[in-house]
This record gives C-alpha cells, sequence and structure tokens, in this order.
C-alpha cells in the first residue's frame, strides 16, 4: 500500500507493519491508514497493536552479527570441506588466511585513523575472536589423524604402509603425514607423536591447542 507518496506498509492476511523512519513518522502513517480503513469498516486492533523502535547503532551490530554468522556457518564451513585431508603448503595456507581477512574487513569496514582508512590484522581476529582459518585446518587435520591412527581398518593401513620401488628424480611431494608431523612440532617444543593419539583426552587437548596458533 502506498502512503505519503512511499511504500510504507507490509500486510500479510490480517497482520500489518507499518514501517517510518522516526516515532511521528509511523504514528501519521497509521493514522491515515485509520482514515483509510474506516469506510470500508476495518478497525485497528490496539490491545494488539506493537511498536518496535530500532536505533542506527544495533541495526549496524545486527547486520555485523548476521554477516559474521553468515561468514562462519555457512561460507567457512564451504572453503574448508574436506581439509583434514589436504596436504597444502604454507603458501596455501596463507592465501587462505588473505581471503578470510577480505572477508572480514567486509563485514567490519575499516576505521579512520589519522585521516586514513585502516584496520590491523589482529583487530580483525580480536573482533571476529575464532580461530583464524590456517589454525582451524591444523585442528581438522590433526583430529582426523588421530580418529586414523586408533582405527584399525584399510586407512590406518594406507597411514602406516610404505610402497616399495624408486622415487622419481626431483623433489619429492610433501606427503599429508609430514604435515600432520609440521602441525604437531608447532603446537610445542616437547615431543608429541602420532601414537599418543590412542590417549584420547590427551590428543583433544593437542587438537585445542592447534586452534589458538594464530601465526601473527
Amino acid at each position: 500500500m502506498e502512503i505519503l507518496k512511499q511504500n510504507t506498509i507490509l500486510a500479510y492476511a490480517d497482520d500489518i507493519v507499518i514501517i517510518g523512519n522516526s516515532r511521528i513518522d509511523v504514528e501519521m502513517r497509521a493514522a491515515d491508514l485509520i482514515k483509510a480503513a474506516e469506510p470500508i469498516g476495518l478497525k485497528v486492533n490496539q490491545e494488539k497493536t506493537k511498536y518496535l523502535v530500532v536505533s542506527r547503532e544495533e541495526r549496524v551490530v545486527d547486520d555485523m552479527l548476521s554477516k559474521e554468522y553468515l561468514y562462519s556457518s555457512f561460507l567457512r564451513p564451504v572453503l574448508t570441506y574436506g581439509c583434514e585431508t589436504w596436504s597444502i603448503t604454507k603458501g596455501d595456507e596463507e592465501k587462505l588466511n588473505i581471503f578470510e581477512r577480505k572477508v572480514l574487513r567486509r563485514i567490519y569496514g575499516p576505521v579512520i585513523e589519522n585521516g586514513e582508512y585502516r584496520r590491523t590484522n589482529q583487530e580483525l581476529y580480536q573482533m571476529f575472536n575464532k580461530p583464524i582459518i590456517s589454525s582451524y585446518l591444523k585442528s581438522k587435520r590433526l583430529e582426523w589423524a588421530g580418529h586414523i591412527w586408533r582405527s584399525e581398518g584399510i586407512a590406518k593401513n594406507f597411514f602406516t604402509g610404505r610402497l616399495s620401488g624408486k622415487r622419481p628424480r626431483g623433489r619429492p611431494r610433501r606427503r599429508w603425514e609430514d604435515r600432520v608431523k609440521t602441525d604437531l612440532t608447532e603446537i610445542s617444543k616437547e615431543l608429541i607423536r602420532i601414537e599418543d593419539s590412542e590417549d584420547r583426552d590427551r590428543w583433544k587437548d593437542v587438537v585445542e591447542a592447534a586452534m589458538v596458533l594464530n601465526g601473527l
């Protein structure tokens, strides 16, 4: 419906929502609606009528939280699907971190400091308050490695088995097992081995420790 030359009313069945930029604006449009409804016998039920006032600051915060939720719950899981089995390089991890920071900058926006728009990486991660994507990859990889080691199926046979024959010329490709060992050395100076995953509580601590590695 159009009132005051603007589309300000949303209606579904007998439920009507009047939208305005201020309380006075809504009251004026409500009065116009009541006046237009009287000739056809419609009346407003005052007991069921409610007002909702939302400030600009609240809308900004709600919008930011909604975008953060969408990234954490939908985009990031798609981006890291199957990451437990990835054998990626440091360069690949940094590309993922850069992508994530671009998304977070779009979510939180810049700040003005000394006349310049800026937002440091540290500030972004403090606002996000979740493990960065490269740390998330490490934790999922270690979680999967522990699961494989504790299993007694074909997956563990592939993990522990060795192929016969000669390696081809050139630098060997980085194996998933090598990546797991690197992750373990980054977590603690103490020696941590994949065999430690037999202790579920101990390995859970290792996986959680990987989540807090931020590389900053």
